[in-house]
């Protein structure tokens, strides 16, 4: 099983259908990844209410070390997919 895991600064925010409902916040957000063989996934949380506040999880399509596909989010934040280059993921595809 491969395992990465990095605390970042962000922007977060709700949002819903009909757009942004809430006001950009600055938050440290604990970010987790795993792949282990067909299986794959991510954790992010915010740190400070350890994820009462904001929290997503999901899981990552990967086949052959390529990213194909995501369910869990909208839109994986640029930071996912960076953590999932340096795990050798090759994420062109999305």
């Amino acid at each position: 099983m491969r395992k990465s895991h990095k605390e970042i600064t962000t922007v977060a925010f709700y949002e819903n259908s009909f757009g942004r409902v809430s006001e950009p916040t600055k938050v440290k957000m604990d970010v987790s990844i795993y792949i282990d063989g067909e299986h794959a996934g991510f954790e992010i949380n915010d740190v400070e209410s350890g994820g009462d506040e904001f929290y997503a999880e999901g899981m990552l399509e990967i086949v052959d070390n390529v990213l194909y596909g995501y369910d869990g989010i909208f839109e994986l934040p640029d930071y996912l997919l960076e953590m999932l280059e340096e795990m050798n993921v090759n994420v062109d595809e999305i």
